[in-house]
């Protein structure tokens, strides 16, 4: 995979072990070995987010496929309007939500005290956080509390947080939060 063109992909599939054996729903994400480890942190994210995608948002044929490719590594703004535009756009902003999940409000927090107090850079931060430093610098902006809470709902962070294995749920009332499974600070 040329991660100049396309970084990762997301494909689902079901498996059948055995003749009466239940099918095994399986999502295989792929991405490009010649990312760096935190790029290669956020496309998994990012294609982890679309496990929420709706049907409609699915390719189901291989032209769909190739038209959504298309349109991801092609200008997105072009008057040919359909579903792979939607998909497309859908797409781009699924990064945004990935930084948002390997970027919580309380590392967030915990960066903004950081560099504040002089202890670390946003370099340092971006290091450590193992997420590419345009994003980390991203959701230091004093605009990103507004920016997420528009494109990220609760329940979609909960989920992905928790499959990502980096948060466990937590029930809060007729709703779920989620806790870092480690009780020191972000960035130590």
């Amino acid at each position: 995979m040329d991660p100049t063109r396309l970084r990762g992909a997301f494909y689902q599939f079901t498996t059948h072990p055995g003749v009466y054996a239940a099918p095994d729903f399986c999502t295989l994400i792929i991405y490009s070995a010649k990312l760096s480890k935190d790029w290669q942190r956020l496309v998994c994210a990012k294609e982890l987010i679309h496990v929420l995608d709706s049907k409609a948002e699915k390719t189901k044929t291989e032209a769909e496929v190739q038209g959504l490719i298309d349109k991801i590594i092609g200008p997105l703004s072009t008057e040919d309007f359909g579903l792979a535009d939607i998909m497309a756009a859908k797409d781009k902003l699924a990064v945004y939500q990935a930084a948002a999940v390997l970027f919580p409000d309380a590392a967030r927090t915990d960066a903004l005290t950081q560099i504040k107090a002089d202890n670390k850079t946003e370099e340092e931060i971006a290091k450590q956080a193992s997420i590419p430093l345009q994003f980390v610098k991203l959701v230091l902006a004093d605009e990103w509390p507004s920016i997420k809470s528009d494109i990220c709902s609760a329940w979609q962070l909960a989920f992905i947080a928790s499959a990502s294995g980096l948060f466990r749920p937590v029930p809060v009332g007729r709703a779920w939060a989620v806790r870092p499974r480690v009780t020191s600070s972000f960035f130590g």
